[in-house]
């Protein structure tokens, strides 16, 4: 996770649209302690096969608001700083 994009892990039986193409785009929602993100745009990069049904998927955030983008970087610094990692 960064305040760019995120690696999610799925599995491949989820969806029969798995895996998708390297533009598809998706709306997500995630949950980063006390950060609520929701119904955020992404891009998908890339995948990569990861097991025999895993798949790994590189996004990027699309139109990110910039509020979150800034709650979520201050959360990866405070994480990155050593009181949690």
């Amino acid at each position: 996770l960064s305040a760019s994009g995120c690696q999610l892990l799925t599995d491949q039986r989820f969806s029969l649209l798995l895996p998708p193409s390297s533009s598809t785009r998706l709306v997500v929602e995630f949950f980063f302690d006390d950060l609520e993100i929701r119904q955020v745009p992404i891009q998908v990069v890339w995948t990569k096969k990861v097991g025999n049904y895993q798949l790994s998927l590189g996004c990027k955030f699309v139109d990110l608001p910039t509020a979150a983008r800034l709650a979520l970087r201050a959360e990866i610094a405070k994480r990155n700083s050593g009181s949690g990692w």
